[in-house]
């Protein structure tokens, strides 16, 4: 919010509003339920909020101010208060207001608020208005003159009622405070303006989500603020077994703030559990506010590209029934985001796409709960999705196979391969890495996880990432321009069958005896995953470069025809066929009985045996292409094109 030196014509002439001399760090204060909501004082003005001025027709924020506030005149409050000055002609008004504009025209609940105090200095009658709803909504005012105001240009405290707003739709403000002043030369002050609420208290909690692993803990901080003079006790309800939570302080008097500490211990049940904190007072007043627990173990994590090393695209876990935003990280400018991975409450993505003047490409780490930046690794050029395992992160940037700790990002090695990193998510299985890499120096290659040595090579251009399930690897390669499905032995590297399939960057699925894999020939081929046999195809519309999700007899496949495909996994016969509403390459992910497909702009989830849309979530750009989506904690995350990671819930 920045508030400085602002000039603004106003008729004829000149208003000037002098905000004085340096800098000041304005901090944010948060909106409350019951207590002072407090618009401007030398603390801060609310979130979201900046200071306008009056034109002669309209409020609008001037150009050209600067960071400060004016020092003077003996401010009842602190050190600092507003000064505005009129024009010279008698004519000219001048004015300031406080506007909620951040993000787009937000409102403030005051309906619990009962009066209106400020201190004023003025020679002359000010109008005090407020705005509801949006910038050209209704708008209320009254004068200081019918409220103590005596006229001798001293400090005085105004107190004005919320009924003195008459018909005013409290609930939806978007001013709570403007002023203006009619005649020229005239300078008037403001300072500490506040909306005072009833006596109270509220409680709430941040961040109000907090996931937690079996047998761990987890720290929240909850806020117990407003116009209560005796202690406030805080409670959890809705603990589940073998959870603890307790307050640090607790029995205080508002306003204080506590350390809820979650203590999850090792035979607790994995779900998703609603809590209430509940704060009450010594003469039973109550408030409370709601807070989510995910505990998780291992089963919930998804570490790597579709979901696990089979690349089946499935977990046994639920994800989201709705569509509900809870955090987006902007990774550099003109960066695209790889398919997010989620392991142990964080998560892990890599930079698919730099365009032209791109920052900062490499992979971050984000707290799962809040999104804020854990670590980052940066590198000099696209990364593929990153790959979690024994508390190491893997992934292909530049020429090299790259290895961090995953707590930190600290460099442990990595392996130079001479050739782009290509599409390959490293696949990590008994103590081996494989991965590969395309172009003409392209070949699939198996490393050693702790050290990054060479254990052996298999030449030729990769162009999916490999499966790997026990003893052997699963990969589509292109040797000599024949681009084959290769299953090679795990160990040597030794090709033990190849089938056909076109060129594909489709990532094989290996569920049972089966192999499952897109092509470029507009099919989904299935295959004996021990003899390479031809079992079924099913044709689509155009090619399919998505992996395979398979789940409960059931394979998931998007085609660039637009259309997301459910077919029978031993026949191959069409279950179900939906419009995913762009062309897509996303592959599905399917968390219990819902299947999750990304597409341009666009995420949809499908009920897993009928096709039909539970929801839709749209990004905010239409150039946010989305790919691999992964599911984990009761929520989804998916990297876009458009420089975002999302976790949808």
């Amino acid at each position: 919010m920045a508030v400085g030196l602002i000039f603004t014509t106003v008729g004829a002439a000149a208003a000037s509003v002098l905000l004085g001399r340096g800098t000041l760090n304005v901090n944010v204060l948060p909106p409350i339920k019951i207590g002072d909501y407090v618009v401007y004082s030398d603390a801060g003005m609310p979130s979201g909020s900046e200071i306008w001025t009056w034109d002669g027709s309209e409020w609008g924020y001037p150009p050209g101010s600067f960071d400060g506030t004016y020092e003077g005149e003996s401010a009842p409050e602190g050190e600092f208060c507003f000064k505005t000055t009129s024009g010279g002609s008698s004519n000219n008004y001048a004015g300031w207001g406080i506007f909620l504009i951040y993000p787009s025209d937000h409102t403030v609940d005051l309906s619990k608020c009962e009066n209106l105090k400020f201190w004023v200095k003025t020679p002359k009658n000010l109008k005090i208005e407020i705005q509801m709803i949006d910038r050209n909504g209704p708008k209320k005012y009254v004068y200081i003159s019918n409220y103590g105001w005596d006229g001798t240009n001293t400090w005085q405290e105004i107190e004005i009622p919320k009924s003195a707003f008459s018909g005013a739709d409290f609930t939806k403000v978007f001013s709570p405070f403007a002023v203006t002043i009619a005649g020229g030369n005239k300078t008037f002050y403001i300072d500490y303006v506040r909306w005072v609420g009833k006596p109270g208290f509220s409680v709430s909690i941040s961040p109000h989500v907090n996931t937690v692993r079996v047998g761990s803990s987890d720290t929240a901080t909850v806020l117990v603020v407003g116009n209560y003079d005796k202690k406030v006790t805080l409670t959890a309800e809705g603990v589940p077994p073998e959870v603890n939570v307790t307050f640090s302080p607790n029995d205080s008097v508002p306003t204080f703030v506590s350390s809820m500490t979650i203590q999850v211990g090792e035979h607790a049940s994995p779900g998703i559990y609603d809590l209430v904190i509940k704060g009450t007072g010594e003469d039973e007043t109550v408030d409370t506010c709601s807070c989510r627990v995910v505990i998780y173990d291992s089963e919930d994590d998804w570490p790597t590209l579709a979901h696990d090393f089979a690349r089946t695209g499935y977990t046994m876990r639920a994800g989201p029934s709705d569509n509900n935003l809870l955090w987006s990280y902007k990774l550099g400018q003109h960066l695209g985001a790889t398919a997010p991975v989620v392991a142990d409450g964080k998560v892990y993505v890599g930079t698919s796409t730099v365009y032209t003047g791109g920052r900062n490409p490499g992979v971050y780490c984000l707290n799962v709960d809040t999104g804020a930046l854990v670590w980052k690794y940066v590198v000099g050029s696209t990364t593929t999705t990153p790959t979690v395992e024994d508390g190491k992160v893997y992934f292909q940037a530049e020429s090299y196979v790259y290895c961090l700790d995953k707590e930190n990002g600290d460099f442990i090695w990595k392996y130079p391969t001479g050739t782009g990193p290509g599409y390959a998510s490293p696949a990590v299985i008994n103590g081996k890495v494989y991965v590969g890499t395309t172009g003409s120096l392209g070949a699939l290659y198996c490393l050693d996880a702790d050290t990054g040595d060479l254990i052996w090579k298999l030449d030729g251009e990769v162009l999916s990432s490999p499966a790997a399930v026990g003893d052997r690897v699963y990969v589509v390669m292109n040797v000599e321009l024949d681009p084959k499905l290769y299953c090679v032995d795990a160990n040597t590297g030794a090709s033990l069958w190849t089938y056909g399939v076109g060129w594909s960057l489709s990532a094989p699925a290996v569920v049972g005896d089966k192999v499952y894999v897109g092509s470029g020939e507009n099919k989904v081929y299935c295959l004996d995953a021990v003899t390479g046999s031809y079992l079924w195809s099913y044709s689509t519309g155009d090619r399919v470069d998505s992996s395979p999700a398979v789940a409960g007899g059931r394979v998931y496949v998007t085609s660039w025809d637009g259309n997301v495909y459910c077919l029978d996994s031993s026949t191959g016969g069409l279950i179900w066929k939906k419009s995913a509403g762009s062309l897509t390459s996303g592959s599905p992910a399917v968390a219990n009985d819902k299947v999750y497909v990304g597409a341009y702009g666009e995420v949809y989830c499908y009920d897993a045996d009928t096709g039909d849309v539970v929801w839709k979530y749209e990004t905010p750009s239409e150039w946010g292409h989305i790919k691999s989506i992964s599911v984990a904690y009761g929520r989804v995350f998916f990297g876009s094109f458009d420089s975002y990671v999302y976790c949808v819930w």
